[in-house]
């Protein structure tokens, strides 16, 4: 039996009521009459604190966000449409995280009244930073026309709600068995910095102890893994040899 889809559906508005939680949650019904396994978080419910790189990822609540992130095949990303962009809310959802992004899919849902096209583009753009995939195609709703008293009322917004839970069924799980495939392989691929057989990826790297000596190695080796970020800091820390391996990691 295929295990459920884990969906994590995030509501990218910090107000308590909105026309984006009216959709979100009509989504979420429609993806759990499909099978799917269905989280939201509500940030007016949750509170995320401004990100901070330098506090945030140590900050418990992030902790137990980072694990419903981790557990998710797929993300519904809804936010309403601001200036042509996504919101600050979302915004700083997607600021805590990328590698838990990494190999899955996005769906983007926005409220707006003019279709919200820059907004889909800007997650794209997301998508592409954290190596995710995303629908071919953003669902947009106004809520002045397509909703009512809390609930859809326009035939052709749920016309395109049925596509829009279908697809991210359907193409989530295959994302999700080719995830799984990849991290399993030994072949090349995006996904082989995050294999459990760490060599492998660093094989990948082309970086090997005999660079670097052991104990550069193993702090090279938890860049990789666990943080560009950090990786990225070697420069400064070993001179022209973290600026080898940086650069080495950074072109993976």
């Amino acid at each position: 039996m295929t295990k459920p889809l884990q969906v994590l559906c995030v509501v990218g508005t910090s107000a308590a009521k909105s026309a984006t939680h009216i959709v979100t949650a009509h989504i979420a019904r429609r993806l759990e009459a499909l099978g799917a396994e269905i989280d939201i978080f509500d940030p007016s419910k949750e509170p995320l604190l401004l990100f901070n790189p330098e506090s945030s990822y140590a900050a418990h609540d992030f902790l137990q966000l980072q694990e419903r992130v981790e557990k998710a095949d797929a993300y519904v990303l809804a936010t309403p449409d601001y200036h042509g962009s996504i919101s600050s809310t979302l915004k700083n959802f997607l600021d805590h995280f990328w590698q838990e992004f990494t190999g899955k899919l996005f769906a983007q849902v926005v409220c707006s009244h003019e279709k919200g096209l820059t907004v889909i583009d800007q997650l794209r753009t997301v998508a592409r930073q954290c190596y995710a995939w995303t629908l071919p195609y953003g669902l947009s709703f106004a809520s002045s026309t397509d909703l009512k008293d809390g609930i859809v009322i326009d035939a052709a917004l749920d016309e395109r709600i049925a596509m829009f839970v279908h697809d991210l069924q359907v193409h989530g799980l295959v994302l999700r068995r080719q995830r799984s495939a990849d991290l399993s392989s030994t072949y090349p691929g995006f996904l082989a910095r995050m294999r459990e057989n760490r060599s492998v990826a660093l094989q990948a790297a082309n970086v090997s102890p005999d660079d670097f000596g052991s104990e550069k190695f193993i702090f090279i080796e938890d860049c990789l893994f666990n943080n560009l970020d950090t990786a990225r800091m070697a420069g400064k820390i070993d001179g022209q040899y973290g600026k080898r391996v940086v650069s080495r990691l950074i072109n993976m």
